[in-house]
């Protein structure tokens, strides 16, 4: 049985895989080459001139308007907004000593700093 199937399936599978294919572009007469290849072509450019369509954006949306700020560049944008900065020293302590008793939390020394551009020209 085994023996069989071994020699039957292998003779009907050809057949079957034959019928699938399609003839290649080579096989097909000159006339009908140039139609497909030209239909193709016409095609492909409907496709590219979708596509730029598609890709145009309008002038208003390509660029956000930046405003010019002369010879100041960053620093006339720092007039009503200056550099804050706080710094400190701090010291924590847990649990308990007898010999130096110290809080639990201790500030040595802080430090505030403003700084801003008083006239940027």
């Amino acid at each position: 049985m085994k023996l069989i199937r071994a020699l039957v399936i292998p003779l009907l599978l050809p057949p079957a895989f034959l019928g699938a294919q399609t003839p290649s572009p080579q096989s097909l007469p000159a006339e009908e080459q140039k139609q497909s290849q030209e239909e193709r072509i016409r095609k492909l450019e409907e496709e590219v001139k979708a596509l730029k369509v598609a890709a145009q954006v309008p002038p208003a949306a390509q660029e956000p308007f930046v405003p010019k700020l002369g010879g100041a560049s960053s620093g006339a944008s720092k007039a009503l907004n200056p550099d804050i900065s706080v710094i400190g020293d701090f010291l924590g302590s847990t649990g308990h000593n007898d010999v130096r008793p110290v809080p639990s939390l201790e500030m040595h020394e802080a430090e505030v700093g403003l700084q801003a551009v008083v006239d940027p020209y």
